[in-house]
């Protein structure tokens, strides 16, 4: 036989039960009083309620981005359709707007930890590997990454959209950016007193570049008097790679007797 119910508007778990209507005389009806078989009534959508990872960080570092687990946390107290689970991301230029065109994105699948499928926050995660997709010159960009999930429970509720989508992200996180960082060591001056005009007194220092990123620069080297009048003793452009460091020096010889002491500027 076949037959078709109407579900209750209530949500909630039904059984369905069976019985013999007017069986013949003598005959025994064995059907279980148990139910034959159950459902689930949901009305209610499933939702996102909070991200666990990665946690309590506003900028990931770039040595992260091998492996930069996302969980997310999702509300669904009847059931959710793991199959249908995905977590969204897109990497945008950093600070223009959720208009702004993506430089990359993607989507992959959001695993369930544990296997339960049900609760006020089950816990969801995948894991991005972004260090193989960003070029080299993406990475002297700032760069933000943007996410978001989508999926459906059981009753085929679409998980909400609200703050969860493409045009308003569950979470932003910003990539670290390489760039040039100088570390300057103690100018130095050889020799460093009883100095008479006509010596011969070398200015010495070292720039170390400390990035992620080649730079350039700009050295300024002035004598400046007591009375206030400078001369421009050296000006140059100079460029370090990331990790090594610039040795920059200089001869100079005093031609007067006074006070005077040397500036270095660095621009950039």
């Amino acid at each position: 036989f076949s037959g078709t119910i109407t579900a209750p508007l209530a949500s909630g778990s039904y059984g369905i039960f069976t019985s013999l209507h007017q069986p013949p005389n003598g005959a025994i009806d064995r059907t279980p009083t148990s139910p034959s078989a159950w459902f689930i009534v949901d009305n209610q959508i499933p939702s996102i309620v909070g991200i666990p990872s990665p946690s309590n960080v506003i900028t990931l570092p770039e040595s992260t981005w091998s492996a930069i687990e996302l969980e997310i946390l999702i509300r669904e107290l009847d059931r959710l359709n793991e199959d249908t689970l995905q977590i969204h991301w897109a990497v945008h230029p950093e600070g223009i707007g959720f208009s702004s065109q993506s430089v990359i994105n993607g989507s992959q699948e959001l695993s369930i930890i544990g296997g339960r499928a049900f609760g006020a926050e089950i816990p969801c995660v995948s894991v991005l590997n972004l260090d193989e997709l960003l070029t080299s010159t993406m990475r002297n960009d700032a760069l933000e990454l943007r996410v978001w999930a989508t999926g459906q429970d059981m009753a085929g509720h679409e998980i909400n959209p609200v703050y969860n989508d493409v045009d308003a992200p569950l979470a932003v996180w910003i990539l670290e950016q390489r760039i040039a960082e100088y570390v300057f060591s103690t100018p130095e001056m050889k020799p460093g007193d009883n100095i008479a005009a006509g010596d011969t007194v070398s200015l010495g220092l070292s720039i170390s570049n400390t990035g992620l990123a080649d730079g350039d620069a700009q050295i300024f080297v002035e004598l400046v008097e007591s009375n206030g009048a400078r001369t421009r003793i050296d000006a140059r452009g100079i460029q370090i790679e990331a990790g090594t460091t610039y040795v920059y020096s200089k001869d100079w010889v005093p031609d007067r007797e006074g006070t005077m002491w040397i500036e270095f500027q660095i621009i950039n």
